[in-house]
């Protein structure tokens, strides 16, 4: 499921009681049972907006700055000196722009900052001097209170001991405009934006099986299995993603070969449109199919949607989870099938070369084939072997090409991540081209963490002042919190994907849920 690049789109140039189970209904949103809260406030998801966290760190944003990813406030010069002045300046991953909100009582707030340990803190009763940070005292010119505005998590700060606003003065997003108070304000110069630095998973507290994001001029598409219809969220913070609206794009008409069922699809922008690549059937036994939807317009959540049809090589059997693979300026269409209807639910990695984005050009290659035990586990035993949900992956164009594939039965707790490689200067279409077949992720017990897989890649970046791009690999993937509950959600999840030496990707080990992670850069 998904291709891409590191760099450009969000490319990233970066037996059988269970198998017809999955046939029926693939297990949306079955048995759905959200996660256990506890007393101590463990948030396994974004909270909603609105909400602020007590101890929780954030950094903060004049929305005076038209810009998600404008000046935050911070202690000028990431000092820790006594009265050190307050300013907004863009963004910088040092604790000088990280505050800790601390609740007082039931209405105020001290912000103390990550670096200095000091208080935001009101200098005086005169309007439009200059906030500064001092140590704690307890007093009321360290108290704030804070008011939601209603939308996108901005908020109004009050001053207990004087009455005034905090603003950015003048309000725009200049680097260097001082953080002051005052007793009247304009237009949102006292209006900030709170960020969370941490998130934890899972990102959604409910199932959202096979998750996958594209990426393109700044946001995030998410989609994921719903079953019966095909919805994206978009988002420019994945740490966010629980609290971005999600809208059906296309819903298929009744009667067709293609209105049930539908799995994992996947966006991509290819030639100058959009194209959606999703598994459905009709609704009976083993029938799925690839197809594909065409949109030109520039935002997927928008525009029409056309159906361009099936997309098949000529044996035309059964087949899930298609994705496109594109090197250099070739695109190749890579899925999850079926030799034959004769050794049905083995499944195998196919490959053929296109033409265009909704078009096979050439017959089918098996490039993968599930030959080790740990592509054979069914939740209960060990059956004949699942190769699925394929995505290039590649660090930068002069490193090597990877398959990033799941392997078992998506119900087992052993389902996992495994790798093929191209060769150096290898065809695609050769099978024996792809090599270094291992495991790269897979369960946790420590951490709770079962069945992880299914994934995508997306890329976070950010170019500070001084021209220094700053850019993260992520990868999203989906997983369940209990052993031996195959029922139970698939949460999606997302973890930092860092690489060896040898440009081959390092996956590391699965988080648990509840624990705080820091966001993707430039969030």
């Amino acid at each position: 499921m998904k291709k891409r690049l590191f760099t450009g789109l969000a490319a990233i140039t970066f037996f059988l009681t269970a198998a017809c189970q999955k046939e029926a209904s693939r297990d949306v949103d079955k048995g759905k049972m959200p996660l256990q809260k506890t007393a101590s406030a463990v948030i396994n998801a974004a909270p909603p907006l609105g909400t602020l966290v007590d101890g929780a760190t954030y950094r903060i944003r004049g929305i005076s700055s038209t810009s998600p990813g404008g000046p935050v406030v911070e202690v000028t010069g990431n000092s820790s000196a006594e009265n050190a002045a307050i300013q907004q300046w863009s963004w910088f991953p040092n604790n000088g722009q990280k505050w800790k909100l601390l609740k007082i009582d039931a209405v105020y707030y001290k912000l103390v900052n990550v670096t200095s340990n000091k208080c935001l803190e009101s200098p005086s009763a005169t309007s439009g001097d200059i906030l500064r940070q001092a140590t704690d005292h307890g007093g009321d010119s360290q108290s704030w209170s804070i008011a939601y505005s209603g939308s996108n998590n901005v908020f109004s700060l009050t001053n207990k001991a004087t009455g005034m606003k905090m603003v950015v003065d003048p309000g725009d997003d200049t680097p260097g405009r001082k953080i002051k108070q005052k007793s009247t304000v304009s237009g949102t110069q006292d209006m900030f934006n709170f960020h969370n630095v941490n998130y934890q998973n899972p990102l959604i507290d409910a199932s959202r099986p096979d998750p996958y994001v594209a990426q393109k001029d700044g946001y995030y598409y998410f989609m994921y299995t719903r079953g019966n219809k095909i919805g994206l969220r978009k988002t420019t913070s994945m740490s966010l993603l629980s609290t971005a609206t999600e809208t059906v794009v296309w819903t298929p008409p009744a009667g067709t070969a293609y209105s049930s069922n539908i799995w994992a699809p996947e966006l991509h922008f290819l030639s100058g449109k959009w194209y959606l690549y999703f598994a459905a059937n009709d609704g009976t036994g083993d029938s799925h199919r690839m197809y594909v939807l065409e949109n030109g317009n520039a935002d997927p959540m928008t525009g029409t949607w056309t159906f361009k049809g099936k997309i098949s090589d000529a044996s035309d059997q059964w087949a899930i989870d298609g994705t496109v693979l594109t090197i250099g300026s070739a695109n190749y269409f890579v899925w999850s099938g079926w030799e034959s209807t004769a050794s049905r639910y083995k499944q195998y990695l196919y490959l053929a070369a296109m033409s265009n984005p909704w078009t096979i050009d050439g017959p089918r290659v098996k490039i993968s084939s599930p030959t080790n035990t740990w592509e054979k586990h069914e939740p209960n035993s060990i059956g004949a072997g699942v190769n699925e949900g394929p995505i290039m992956l590649q660090k930068d164009a002069s490193s090597p090409v990877f398959i990033i594939y799941s392997a078992s039965r998506y119900s087992s707790d052993d389902y996992c991540l495994a790798q093929i490689q191209l060769t150096s200067g290898g065809n695609p279409t050769v099978a024996t081209d792809w090599i270094n077949k291992k495991q790269v992720f897979v369960r946790n017990d420590a951490n709770s963490v079962y069945g992880p897989g299914h994934n995508g890649f997306f890329t976070s970046n950010y170019t500070d002042p001084n021209g220094v791009e700053r850019k993260e690999n992520w990868f999203v993937y989906h997983a369940r919190s209990l052993p031996n509950a195959s029922g139970t959600p698939r949460t999606p999840r997302m973890q930092k994907l860092t690489w060896n030496t040898d440009g081959s990707p390092n996956f590391g080990i699965a988080t648990a849920s509840g624990i705080d992670i820091p966001i993707p850069v430039g969030e």
